[in-house]
Formats: structure tokens, C-alpha cells, sequence
């Protein structure tokens, strides 16, 4: 074999197996295999409160994006109280109407609620990747998170739990009639459970936020407490319905459950519940299209200057 067919051997070789590996790296993440479900009560509350939203994607391999849907459900002293189902339909607008500002190909979670039922699912769109989720709950109605059967331990979900005083809410401050800052509970409980089991009640009337989540830290023998946040509130700079990190919050890192119920029964506080999951189609675990040009590109060079490029030869 020649030294120029040995460089053509070798060329090739090398454009197949770039080839196939750039197309086994670069398969679409398939449709819902990231989700998180909501199953919505009644609001606790009298009056009209918030519940909102936030879901942050990744195009596989590449830029990440964030979403907010902020929505208001209406208690038991309004003319026309929010029904369970209703609360459902109306987060799952929220989330669809956060998205309009973004272009069609961005939009890479969906929210759908059943008709008629009480649950709203966010699910990945095929080629995003779901992985943060976060649910600002200050309803005081019961709802109970889960991911369609599976569990958040063997899904490598970690859930957080912040309990957060109501009026601290950016969003909220137009709302709240609250001259001071608060620092303690008005009085009432929070009632939590896991796969629909024991329900632990924790009071806390003239308790801190973290003495709440030390309470239920307590109770819970799997969630422990953190001092640093299980991620950002916000990326891209949408502060609707967000506050300052308070310091601390329960961190379930390794939840052998398949559910989780929380329901907060103090109208001076609210339950930010987080739902973090793998980031498995980061940038460095994929060969994007665009290296793969560029490498096709310098191969092409390459074989050029073997094959198609002669010194011009100097004349007598």
C-alpha cells in the first residue's frame, strides 16, 4: 500500500467513526421523560392568593432557558371559589402563557392538566431536558407532588422544601398590608407526608421559617437541613413571585418515596416546593453538529492538500 492510499485509509476511517459517534450522541431526548405532577386542593385561604410556577430546559446539549407562570386562585369567601380542578387548569395557563415570549423552537416543557381532574403535569418536550422545577404555593390548600410512579430516589430527583413567610414575596408587595417585616408565624400548622402515609403536623405559631423546617426535618428522617439553596430561584432575570434566599430550607436528596404532601395551614406563610432534576444532556456529553462541520471541514482540507495541491514547478 502506498503512503497516499495509507492517508486516505486513515482519513476515512476516522470521517466514519466521527460520524457514527455524532449520531449516537446526538439522539433526541424523548418526549416526557422528565415530569413532574401536581395534584391541587381547594385554597385555604379567604381571599385571592398566588400560586406560580418556574421551569427551566435545556435544548439537548446547548442553552438552557426559564419560564414563570404566576396565577391567582380565588378562596371560599369569593363569589366564585377556585375548585381543585380549577386550580389545576389555571397553573397549567400560567406555565403555557410564561412561554408566549420565547420563540415556538424554545419552548421545551409543557404544562397540561387532566380536564376535569385535580393534576397538572410539566413534562419535557422531545429534545429539551426538564430540570428544574419549582412550585411557590401560597394557597394553604393541600397538594401532592409526584412523578407519575416513579420514585424521586431512583429518578435522582432531589426535592426542596422552603417555608417562606407570604409577605417577603417581591410580586406580593403591591398586595400585603404588612408594615414590618415579619419574624415569626401568626399561628396554625403545616401538615406533610410521603406516599400518602403518617401525616406529621408541625405547629407554628411564633416560630421562625427555620424553625418550621427544622421541625420538619425532624419528622421526616430523610430530609435534612441546609443552609445553602438547592438551586437559584432565577436565571434569566424574571423576579415575578421570588424573594432572597432566607438561609435555609429541607433538602430531601434521596427520597425513597413516590409522593410527597404538603399542606401549609398558616395564612402568613406559603411552602416553595423544588424539584431539581439530573442534568444529563449538558454540553460536554454531546458532539454538536457545528464541531462535527468544523471536523468534516479540516478533514476536506486535509485531503486537498494531499491530492489536489501541486507546487508549481520552477522553469529551467
Amino acid at each position: 500500500m502506498t503512503k497516499k492510499n495509507s492517508i486516505v485509509v486513515y482519513l476515512t476511517t476516522l470521517i466514519l467513526m466521527v460520524s457514527a459517534s455524532f449520531q449516537v450522541a446526538y439522539g433526541a431526548t424523548p418526549y416526557g421523560r422528565d415530569q413532574i405532577r401536581v395534584h391541587t386542593g381547594e385554597a385555604g385561604k379567604p381571599g385571592d392568593t398566588l400560586f406560580a410556577l418556574t421551569s427551566r430546559w435545556r435544548i439537548d446539549g446547548d442553552v438552557t432557558y426559564e419560564s414563570t407562570g404566576i396565577t391567582f386562585v380565588s378562596g371560599a369567601e369569593r363569589p366564585k371559589p377556585t375548585t381543585g380542578p380549577g386550580v389545576a387548569k389555571k397553573l397549567a395557563i400560567a406555565m403555557s402563557d410564561g412561554m408566549i415570549k420565547q420563540y415556538p423552537s424554545w419552548r421545551g416543557v409543557e404544562a397540561a392538566n387532566v380536564p376535569g381532574q385535580p393534576e397538572m403535569t410539566v413534562s419535557n418536550k422531545e429534545g429539551f431536558s426538564l430540570f428544574k422545577v419549582t412550585f411557590r404555593d401560597y394557597t394553604n390548600g393541600k397538594m401532592t407532588y409526584d412523578l407519575h410512579g416513579k420514585s424521586f430516589s431512583a429518578a435522582k430527583v432531589a426535592v426542596g422544601v422552603d417555608i417562606v413567610y407570604s409577605a417577603a414575596v417581591e410580586y406580593l408587595a403591591a398586595f400585603a398590608n404588612v408594615e414590618e417585616k415579619m419574624t415569626a408565624a401568626t399561628g396554625g400548622g403545616i401538615d406533610i407526608s410521603v406516599d400518602g402515609g403518617q401525616t406529621f403536623s408541625v405547629a407554628t405559631q411564633g416560630k421562625t421559617t427555620e424553625q418550621i423546617e427544622q421541625a420538619i426535618a425532624s419528622k421526616l428522617s430523610s430530609g435534612q437541613i441546609s443552609s445553602s439553596v438547592l438551586y437559584d430561584h432565577t436565571t434569566d432575570g424574571d423576579a415575578r413571585n421570588s424573594k432572597p434566599y432566607d438561609g435555609s430550607s429541607v433538602h430531601f436528596l434521596n427520597l425513597p418515596a413516590k409522593s410527597i404532601t404538603i399542606q401549609v395551614n398558616d395564612p402568613s406563610l406559603g411552602a416553595l416546593m423544588k424539584f431539581k432534576f439530573p442534568d444529563e444532556d449538558a454540553p460536554l456529553s454531546l458532539v454538536k453538529p457545528v464541531q462535527f462541520t468544523l471536523l468534516g471541514g479540516a478533514v476536506i482540507a486535509l485531503l486537498w492538500f494531499f491530492f489536489g495541491f501541486k507546487p508549481k514547478e520552477e522553469e529551467d
